[in-house]
């Protein structure tokens, strides 16, 4: 138990100081943990079916909505660029063909598939369509985890 009678002014600035601390380092997470979430992100333009010409990977878009373009084999698809080990934001490798997390180097192939942990869970896919104009729509509150991505919503076909 705390005896405040006996304490002297060092203790005191000490524990004081380790209070503060603690105060400020979890005011953030109180914030994170009291956020409401339960309202999704609307749907958002991406440009159009011309700014992705051939396969690839493409990051234009990360900073702004936090997300990453592929194009492979016949199918455009939007997935997260958050690491699903901390939430790094993934970065294109220099080899290209594969996203690195600069946290712990975690690496997911072109698909969102891990190929290096530490992370476990493959990215998430964003739905997307296409008008008949060619510009693309994210729907971010459309969400598909691996065993979706086949979904017809999930990508769109390309030639």
């Amino acid at each position: 138990m705390l005896d405040c009678n006996n304490m002297n002014r060092r203790d005191f600035v000490t524990r004081a100081a380790v209070i503060a601390t603690a105060a400020l380092c979890g005011a953030p997470l109180m914030r994170c943990a009291l956020a409401d979430d339960s309202e999704p992100l609307p749907p958002y333009s991406i440009g159009s079916l011309a700014d992705f010409p051939k396969d690839g990977l493409y990051n234009t878009l990360e900073k702004q909505h936090q997300i990453l373009i592929a194009r492979e084999n016949g199918k455009l698809y939007v997935m997260t660029s958050r690491c699903t080990h901390h939430g790094g934001m993934l970065n294109i490798a220099p080899s290209g063909d594969h996203f690195i997390c600069p946290i712990h180097h975690a690496q997911f192939d072109e698909a969102g598939n891990v190929i290096h942990g530490p992370a476990r869970k493959p990215l998430v896919r964003y739905g997307i369509s296409a008008d008949d104009k060619g510009n693309l729509t994210v729907d971010p509150s459309k969400i598909f985890d691996k065993q979706h991505w086949d979904d017809p919503a999930a990508f769109l076909k390309v030639s």
